[in-house]
């Protein structure tokens, strides 16, 4: 006489092992993609601090840029534009008092004061583009500088 198992308890174990089986892939499947993206953030987080890093060195070359061309113009004012305007003034002050212009006596005060506040103004925004005590002292003193300004 052969013994056969019960179907109902074979067929619950071998449904039971299928079951437990499909569970294990569904969850090896579930690690393995968990695994590919902890592995792909790792990699934006990398490409992320590489962009800041460059992000950062652009941002430092362009204040050292701005930097330098401030003062560039602030030279440029200070050597050409505000030499011109006390060359002229110096030329426009040896007619004034002059018997030959004393017609234009007025006109002549107006230039020359309209000429010192060209100056002043010159002058004004080539401290306000780049201060010498900037170049000269440092930091700390431009910054005391400009707060007694």
């Amino acid at each position: 006489m052969t013994v056969t198992p019960t179907t109902d308890s074979g067929s619950s174990m071998t449904e039971l092992q299928k079951q437990l089986s499909e569970r294990t892939a569904e969850l090896e499947q579930l690690r393995c993609a968990i695994e590919a993206q902890s592995e792909e953030n790792r990699r934006t987080a990398r490409q992320l601090t590489a962009y800041q890093d460059q992000l950062r060195r652009l941002s430092l070359e362009l204040s050292l840029t701005e930097a330098r061309e401030r003062r560039n113009i602030a030279e440029e004012l200070h050597d050409h534009i505000g030499q011109a305007l006390a060359f002229v003034k110096l030329k426009v002050s040896q007619f004034h008092g002059n018997a030959v212009f004393c017609v234009f006596e007025d006109s002549i005060g107006e230039v020359i004061t309209l000429l010192d506040q060209t100056i002043s103004y010159t002058r004004g925004l080539t401290l306000q583009l780049c201060p010498p005590v900037l170049s000269r002292a440092g930091l700390l003193p431009a910054i005391e500088w400009l707060a007694e300004k």
